[in-house]
């Protein structure tokens, strides 16, 4: 479990000279699986929210970044998450030197390991699974969302056709899922 933002912003790199995630929506935050935020921050490659004419957006499910993309993701958030345990100067100024071993040795079964871990140790496979769910999981949360929205709020969006997109793209992407994780 983690407290993702649920709503991630990448700047445009050619204008600001420098890459910047940027937290947005902070009232979509909240407790939730990392596959979720994950998921979510992929489907959000699929969607643009700047259409001045109705439905006031633009889909593209062909946006979904491929498997080398997410590969390349997955590298860097497992890099820059197990580089700050093994680093965690809390841990090592109050005497706690061996908290990365020990949750080695109390979870054997993690993707990645904390301690000594190797990209090679990446179970990726894995992590497309996760993905996946995380997507589904995604665009089933903001079908509902967009359901409600369109009983209570007066902002100019469609989110009937937004509710029912989603859905759609929620059956394509189930339908990669390989059987055996139905």
């Amino acid at each position: 479990m983690q407290f993702p933002d649920n709503l991630l912003l990448l700047n445009d790199p050619k204008v600001d000279k420098v890459y910047r995630i940027l937290p947005i929506d902070f009232e979509y935050s909240g407790y939730n699986y990392r596959a979720f935020d994950v998921g979510n921050h992929f489907n959000e490659w699929c969607y643009d929210y700047t259409n001045p004419d109705q439905p006031y957006y633009f889909h593209n499910i062909e946006n979904y970044p491929d498997r080398s993309k997410q590969r390349l993701f997955w590298k860097a958030y497992l890099t820059e998450t197990y580089s700050n345990v093994e680093n965690d100067h809390f841990n090592k100024r109050n005497g706690n030197f061996n908290c990365v071993d020990n949750y080695e040795q109390n979870n054997n079964n993690n993707v990645v390991r904390f301690a000594n871990h190797h990209e090679e140790d990446y179970d990726y496979e894995n992590l497309w699974i996760e993905t996946i769910y995380g997507s589904l999981l995604s665009h089933l949360f903001w079908s509902a969302w967009s359901l409600v929205q369109s009983q209570l709020s007066s902002i100019q969006f469609d989110f009937m056709d937004y509710a029912k997109v989603r859905m759609k793209h929620y059956h394509l992407m189930k339908s990669w899922l390989p059987r055996e994780h139905l």
